[in-house]
């Protein structure tokens, strides 16, 4: 039986995806045979993609090709859907050669059918798979995985193989809807950080909606401040004011796009207290006054 494909019960016809649930995932069985699609609703920590390590923080997506070999280890907090899946299954002319290379006489809907596999297999310096999202989407995406478990097992109409591709397609169509390009924060080159400061941003990761300062750094971590502006510097080529800033304007910036919250509660779920200090932050990093960011990105 051929792996990570399902079969239907009744009549000679199969899928080649499948749906995975669990607190940890390695890819392995996957490489050079399917793409697949994460989506980590609890947790947050490291995970290694072609053994290279990057941060995860909950909720967000992680699109990954057939080339990248991904491994989340298992924790407590972490819980995660994911998708696998050929590229025929958004088009039965894609393959993972067409994906990346467009025949020249290719047929329009195969051209716009394509447009998903930005995702999966565009890369560049600030984008490797990854996408954060706000909770309402990853409600809504994790319904529809979970869709797509429901219709490959019960099998109980006959049309639950396009069922189940068109929960897919209304995920991705949803991730799209949501995907910002322009971000103020741009994530650090983990294999660049010194130990030291990798354990730092950690911290800042796990508690930035607290009030966080330089004296407690230095506490915590038992450091001067000397050596932990210049490691930030060395590092990361700014203050650890600014990253801090970046890092929590750009959670507010998902929260302003998923949700109705009140500017003033995401403002306090972010991390800062002072009104005045986070619109002048946030207009200085996007552009935009929150409630203009709002009304242009919500998809509410």
């Amino acid at each position: 039986m051929e792996r990570l494909t399902t079969y239907a019960r009744d009549f000679e016809y199969n899928l080649p995806m499948q749906y995975y649930e669990g607190r940890s995932l390695d890819n392995a069985d996957a490489l050079d045979f399917r793409f697949c699609f994460i989506l980590i609703e609890n947790g947050s920590g490291l995970l290694t993609i072609n053994e290279k390590r990057y941060f995860y923080m909950a909720p967000c997506i992680i699109c990954i090709n057939e080339k990248e070999h991904i491994v989340i280890k298992k924790t407590d907090s972490l819980a995660l859907k994911a998708f696998y899946f050929h590229p025929l299954i958004i088009n039965c002319a894609l393959d993972f050669v067409t994906t990346r290379q467009l025949p020249e006489d290719c047929s329009l809907t195969l051209l716009q059918d394509s447009y998903w596999n930005k995702f999966f297999v565009n890369r560049n310096d600030d984008y490797y798979g990854k996408i954060s999202i706000g909770p309402m989407t990853s409600k809504k995406i994790s319904i529809l995985l979970y869709n797509i478990f429901k219709e490959t097992q019960a099998q109980a109409r006959e049309n639950w193989p396009c069922r189940s591709r068109s929960f897919f397609l209304e995920a991705l169509f949803i991730l799209d809807n949501t995907f910002i390009e322009e971000n103020p924060f741009k994530e650090p080159y983990w294999e660049h950080v010194d130990d030291r400061l990798f354990s730092i941003l950690i911290y800042l990761y796990n508690n930035y909606e607290h009030k966080l300062t330089i004296d407690e750094l230095t506490s915590v971590f038992s450091i001067n401040r000397t050596t932990l502006s210049k490691m930030f510097q060395d590092n990361l080529g700014e203050t650890f004011v600014t990253f801090l800033n970046k890092l929590r304007i750009t959670i507010a910036s998902q929260l302003l796009r998923d949700t109705k919250l009140p500017v003033s509660e995401v403002m306090f779920k972010v991390g800062f207290n002072d009104n005045a200090h986070f619109l002048r932050t946030f207009k200085k990093l996007t552009s935009f006054s929150p409630s203009g960011y709002r009304e242009k990105y919500c998809w509410m």
